[in-house]
């Protein structure tokens, strides 16, 4: 008797939960989740020392933010002989590009060695490529040239 009692007990549970299952769902467009809003950018620069020589072998990298993190490699490059790197579009919606580090990892070989500077996205020129819609915000190009000094002898860096 027990038995049979326990068994009715959680055929009923059973029923519950699934009737609770199916109340959940709905075809009501209101209640959908909304896309997120997102943006795609291009980083590109010119790195020259100071007399406008174009430097190659510098590494580039990308830093952006989340809500998850407080910082994060987005990507890499290393400037090409005329001192110029140029990313593929990244669409931002998550993660967002707010930093660009610059740093001479082949010392001597290019020309010098020379100290390596971060700038804020904000100081580059952007370019609107590519209009809105809808949840997209569009494309954009993001530019600068930047100066690099030299690094200074007996001082040490921090990576």
């Amino acid at each position: 008797m027990e038995t049979t009692y326990s068994r009715h007990i959680i055929w009923l549970c059973l029923l519950f939960i699934t009737a609770l299952g199916f109340a959940g769902c709905s075809d009501d467009k209101d209640n959908d989740i909304p896309e997120v809003i997102h943006a795609e950018y291009k980083y590109m620069a010119t790195v020259t020392d100071k007399d406008n020589n174009p430097i190659k072998g510098i590494k580039v990298t990308l830093v952006g933010y989340n809500s998850f993190t407080s910082s994060q490699k987005v990507a890499e490059f290393i400037t090409d002989k005329n001192g110029k790197f140029e990313s593929e579009f990244y669409c931002e919606a998550e993660a967002t590009v707010k930093i660009i580090e610059f740093a001479d990892v082949d010392g001597e070989q290019n020309g010098g060695e020379f100290a390596t500077t971060s700038i804020n996205v904000s100081q580059m020129e952007t370019t609107q490529i590519k209009e809105s819609k809808d949840n997209y915000l569009g494309a954009f190009k993001r530019s600068i040239n930047i100066k690099l000094s030299p690094k200074e002898a007996g001082k040490e860096e921090i990576e």
